[in-house]
């Protein structure tokens, strides 16, 4: 994917999130999880909100299919991340797995994959400096070796 597809693909996952009306916390912890993974920084997620706030934005999808895939399943594993996938949520994620060309029996295998992804999520957090997924019950990053105070986290 292009640097800058980055903006749109986390917009499309920006977009399922705010549909049932509440971004908690959980989301926006998600949300940096998904930043990370993707390489994008943080100036994409403010370009992401810039897209969102625009009148007629709609959920584009970007990159090859495996890319669009992908941005299915962030979508899941947001929507999942405060623990309750709104109905709101998933029209919004039907309908972009419908413009990818995802079927129903698809959509039912990402969504049991997202629920374990979540889980996993749930036992670690970025480390406070290099931003790599940390342990919750870690001193020390296993990246970058920074110590987490209590005060870190």
């Amino acid at each position: 994917m292009k640097e800058s597809d980055f903006a749109q693909y986390l917009a499309n996952v920006v977009f399922v999130a705010k549909a049932d009306g509440v971004l908690s916390p959980d989301e926006e912890q998600a949300i940096h999880v998904i930043r990370i993974a993707l390489g994008a920084d943080n100036r994409e997620i403010q370009r992401a909100r810039t897209l969102l706030s625009k009148p007629r934005f709609a959920l584009t999808p970007v990159g090859c299919f495996s890319e669009k895939v992908r941005n299915v399943e962030d979508m899941v594993y947001l929507a999942l991340a405060d623990g309750n996938l709104a109905e709101s949520e998933t029209q919004v994620i039907i309908e972009f797995a419908k413009q990818v060309n995802i079927n129903q029996k698809q959509i039912d295998e990402i969504v049991s994959e997202a629920k374990v992804r979540a889980r996993g999520a749930e036992q670690s957090l970025p480390c406070p400096s290099c931003e790599e997924p940390m342990p919750v019950s870690s001193k020390f990053c296993p990246a970058c070796g920074l110590h987490r105070r209590s005060d870190v986290v």
